[in-house]
């Protein structure tokens, strides 16, 4: 299903409040439901959020699902940002990054679900199942909710990604 979360941004806490979950839908429906169940939102802004290739066929002069989107919501009075990396990200460093938002290795927590008005986000956040033998790779089968755990994984790792260490090198000096 196509999966849209819903939430906020504070300090480093992040509320996911509500999400859209479409079945058999494109990205213009998901803007337009978007636009309906929020119309009377005061601000009118959003930041979208997702897959790089939400952006194929922008090149080449043809509507991407985010242009899509950007439409519907210009039509309706909302301004918009997008952040969008610009390449597919590491599936693993994605994940890590919403793991370290569930729980860092310092007992913080800093993502936080409504699970009354976003049971598919609980769902996805409470029963990933991982490919047997992979420590990071989501098993698919049988488990819609893992759509709306992607599109998380994609806001988390643009605005909170998991920093790697890199390798220092130490120059030693010749006596």
């Amino acid at each position: 299903p196509l999966s849209s979360g819903i939430g906020v941004i504070r300090g480093k806490d992040v509320f996911l409040l509500e999400e859209i979950i479409l079945t058999s839908a494109v990205s213009r429906q998901s803007a337009l439901e978007f636009v309906e169940r929020y119309k009377g939102h005061h601000n009118k802004r959003v930041i979208l959020y997702g897959d790089p290739n939400g952006k194929d066929g922008e090149k080449h002069g043809q509507a991407s699902d985010y242009l899509e989107m950007e439409k519907v919501l210009r039509e309706h009075g909302w301004s918009f940002v997008r952040r969008v990396k610009p390449s597919t990200i590491s599936i693993k460093d994605g994940q890590n990054a919403v793991r370290a938002k569930i729980k860092n290795a310092a007992g913080e927590v800093s993502l936080f679900v409504n699970p009354k008005t976003a049971p598919w986000t609980h769902k996805a956040l409470a029963t990933v199942q991982l490919k047997k033998g992979s420590t990071f790779h989501e098993d698919e089968k049988d488990n819609d909710a893992q759509h709306i755990g992607t599109a998380i994984r994609y806001f988390i790792d643009y605005e909170f990604p998991v920093q790697s260490r890199g390798i220092q090198r130490i120059q030693l000096g010749g006596i």
